[in-house]
């Protein structure tokens, strides 16, 4: 496995719901499924507990007929919850020979 250097992303977005719909689009796994991963993809799994300790896996599926026209699986980890206001998760995407193509940690 190459290691590269560590990178940081920053993304702030402001939206216009109330926090606890916001919540319940990134912990309840039937509106996870609807909104997770880049535009036109698909997510046929979204399966796991939001727990400290609790693990989330989810495959998308990129648009028919494009070259990413295949399952992106990925795990997520979760490392602290304090309801209705931060989720902290590991997320490491998985490769074709069940590798782990990255380490990320992600708040929200």
């Amino acid at each position: 496995m190459t290691v590269h250097a560590e990178r940081t992303i920053t993304l702030i977005r402001v939206l216009k719901a109330p926090r606890d719909l916001v919540w319940k689009a990134w912990t309840d796994t039937a509106m996870l499924k609807e909104w997770w991963g880049p535009e036109q993809f698909t997510n046929p799994r979204v399966e796991g507990e939001v727990r400290v300790g609790g693990e989330m896996h989810i495959t998308m599926h990129g648009p028919k007929g494009s070259p990413y026209d295949m399952d992106f699986p990925m795990v997520k980890r979760y490392r602290e919850i304090v309801p209705g206001k931060k989720l902290v998760f590991d997320n490491e995407p998985i490769g074709p020979n069940g590798e782990k193509l990255i380490e990320g940690l992600t708040t929200a």
